[in-house]
């Protein structure tokens, strides 16, 4: 092989790494598709300003911490977006995403902040169309400070199967097991509900209870009711039939929650 061409084969090679390294660059969705663009509070209100989030490209249902299982939201890319293609505006992809911040966009629209470098159990699942659960992942997720990710807003997005979709830092320097362990199969059990709070509220003072849901369809209506100890007479404290807030995508209401799954309990004299 002479020079000549040896030099053009290089060339020819150097350039298909550079596309590729150059496509590798642009994820789709990507964090800020995401974490940044999601849905606020109001539709088509979009600006949810969050670090940590799930992606799929077809609706699951999610489970984060003691935050009750919720339905995934469907999505389109913005026109601002890289991954914004005028041949098909309407294409949808499905996430669901958490805070971190604790000063600044609280309640956009959840209402239940990660606590940085705190582990999370994060769970996911699916429902078919025969109304039967099927089987997801399960991990642990501590969202980073960005301390340790050199001084940058933690965004990070993982898939349904729990390995890493997208980052704000550097994921070669970072990389996401050092905040997401290993993924095992989640199975889903049939529903049940673990309270979690004090056994009894001692006499004038306060305690708060979460209702801790696993399983389910993502819509569970709730009511609490409480009872001093030497009574007989449960007390409603708060009833919802459905969540307290929603979002509505054409025919689909995806309800989320607020603080539907706690209650403050006093003890009275």
């Amino acid at each position: 092989m002479n020079s000549k061409i040896a030099g053009v084969l290089i060339l020819a090679i150097l350039g298909m790494l550079l596309v590729n390294e150059g496509n590798g660059q642009v994820i789709c969705p990507s964090f800020g598709d995401l974490l940044d663009m999601g849905w606020s509070n109001n539709q088509p209100s979009r600006g949810n300003m969050d670090e940590f989030g799930v992606y799929d490209g077809t609706p699951f249902i999610l489970k984060v911490g003691t935050y009750p299982p919720v339905k995934s939201w469907p999505i389109q890319y913005t026109s601002g977006s890289l991954c914004f293609d005028s041949e098909e505006p309407n294409f949808t992809f499905y996430y669901f995403s958490f805070d971190t911040d604790t000063d600044i966009h609280l309640e956009v629209p959840i209402n239940y902040i990660l606590q940085m470098t705190t582990y999370y159990q994060v769970k996911t699942y699916r429902r078919n169309d025969n109304g039967y659960f099927t089987n997801g992942y399960s991990m642990e997720v501590a969202p980073p400070h960005p301390n340790q990710i050199g001084a940058v807003v933690p965004d990070l997005v993982i898939k349904f199967d729990g390995a890493y979709h997208d980052c704000s830092w550097d994921i070669l320097a970072y990389p996401c097991s050092l905040f997401v362990t290993t993924p095992v199969i989640y199975s889903p059990s049939a529903l049940n509900v673990n309270i979690k709070g004090e056994s009894y509220v001692n006499y004038n003072s306060n305690s708060e209870f979460i209702a801790d849901i696993n399983g389910g369809s993502g819509v569970y209506g709730i009511k609490w009711s409480t009872r001093n100890i030497f009574s007989q007479d449960w007390e409603v404290r708060k009833q919802n039939t459905y969540p307290s807030k929603s979002l509505v995508f054409g025919a689909d209401t995806l309800y989320y929650y607020d603080d539907d799954v706690l209650v403050q309990g006093k003890q009275e004299s």
